[in-house]
């Protein structure tokens, strides 16, 4: 577990500085590195769960950080297609995937120097929230100084504008995707992936009989609008306090 700060009544991580919110990661970049060396570690999975509709019990500001000996199906899946696309096109799946949306700029919600945050146009749930790099890395130990901090930055007004797109605090999980510790994966690009549960005021989203028993999403509002749902509550709520 990551305790994320003393202060209890801390309803999101966004609510913290943008200081605080990089030194989180430092933390976890520190872990990633001390666990990189031990045998049995294959995978590092850092992730955050936010709000009771998850299942969370407990309330004070944390994330959780899992050490496997194996790694996620979700991954393993970007991991296979990204390597398919990488031999069939000779360039990151990933990559094209961010120069897509950076061109159609319409799902966009934030951007920096060093990270771009969208709704990507496959999501899955509600609001989901993609966080990529703009420089194609595969570890979060790889990333620079400027890079932490711009993270730190873009997760703070990211997540300050899902959490008050509605009056209700939005629910959420959140993950960092990156490649396996052991081996080699120029082909993948590590990026989060955050998963707004809300499609309206008091209305959750569940992963019920297509997605759980059919394995499909269904999606039933447009990522475009509910992106552009998002900048305006970064407008509101966030850009203000970007400190």
């Amino acid at each position: 577990m990551v305790v994320e700060t003393p202060e209890h009544n801390i309803d999101d991580i966004s609510d913290l500085p943008t200081d605080q919110i990089e030194y989180v990661l430092n933390l976890i970049i520190d872990k990633v590195r001390e666990e990189s060396g031990k045998d049995y570690a294959h995978y590092f999975l850092w992730f955050r769960n936010k709000g009771r509709e998850i299942g969370v019990s407990l309330t004070h500001p944390h994330s959780q950080v899992y050490v496997l000996p194996f790694t996620p199906s979700r991954v393993e899946r970007e991991l296979e297609s990204s390597r398919e696309y990488f031999n069939n096109h000779g360039r990151c799946l990933f990559c094209d995937i961010l120069n897509a949306e950076l061109k159609d700029s319409v799902r966009l919600i934030y951007s920096n120097d060093y990270w771009v945050s969208f709704m990507p146009f496959y999501s899955h749930w509600p609001f989901e929230v993609h966080i990529y790099p703009r420089r194609h890395v595969q570890l979060i130990t790889e990333l620079t100084r400027d890079e932490v901090r711009g993270l730190a930055e873009t997760l703070k007004v990211s997540l300050c504008g899902l959490t008050h797109v509605f009056s209700k605090s939005m629910p959420y999980v959140l993950v960092l995707h990156q490649a396996p510790l052991k081996g080699y994966y120029p082909y993948y690009h590590l990026h989060i992936e955050v998963y707004g549960i809300l499609r309206d005021e008091d209305k959750v989203k569940y992963a019920a009989g297509m997605e759980t028993g059919g394995g499909n999403f269904t999606y039933d509002s447009v990522p475009e609008e509910n992106a552009q749902r998002i900048r305006d509550s970064v407008i509101r709520n966030c850009t203000h306090n970007n400190r």
